[in-house]
């Protein structure tokens, strides 16, 4: 017969959001198998925002059907954005590291690949990648800051939100 599902087990069962086949904290996937930078994402503010990809996770995939599907693998970072009014949203996100290629998407839902919102990896090095997304007020977006797959380079980089 088969049992309930069980954390740490290494199969990815419902209710989890991860499973990495352990019980400890502070890996990326949490003991209770849910993925640990969305228990707490870095706060997104209108205006500038500084981040750094080296300090992210790897326990973040883009939606099968996206325009990014070859894009992102490697380290990202989350941030969680309230928008207090709503209008259309543009997140910029420029690379500092000399080789770094970034990817930029947003989801409604943080650990669910399938609420993907938006997209973009349009520029390859240092070039800026933006997105825009319809926003509603009072209603939380989940932005995403990764390495690309084709990036020789991790590190930081500047995100400008701006929602007119």
């Amino acid at each position: 017969s088969v049992g309930p599902p069980i954390c740490g087990d290494g199969m990815l069962d419902a209710g989890e959001q991860c499973d990495d086949g352990g019980t400890l904290n502070d890996d990326g996937c949490s003991q209770t198998c849910e993925v640990e930078a969305c228990l707490s994402p870095l706060e997104a503010q209108l205006g500038s925002n500084t981040g750094d990809t080296r300090n992210g996770s790897d326990y973040f995939d883009i939606a099968a059907d996206s325009t990014c599907y070859f894009g992102a693998s490697e380290l990202g970072e989350v941030w969680a954005f309230l928008p207090d009014s709503t209008g259309t949203l543009s997140v910029t996100a420029t690379p500092s590291a000399a080789g770094a290629d970034l990817v930029l998407y947003a989801r409604s839902a943080c650990a669910d690949v399938a609420s993907e919102l938006a997209c973009v990896d349009d520029a390859y090095g240092t070039a800026a990648e933006t997105l825009t997304l319809p926003v509603t007020a009072g209603i939380p977006v989940f932005l995403f800051v990764d390495a690309s797959f084709f990036s020789d380079a991790d590190g930081p980089y500047s995100m400008t939100l701006t929602l007119p």
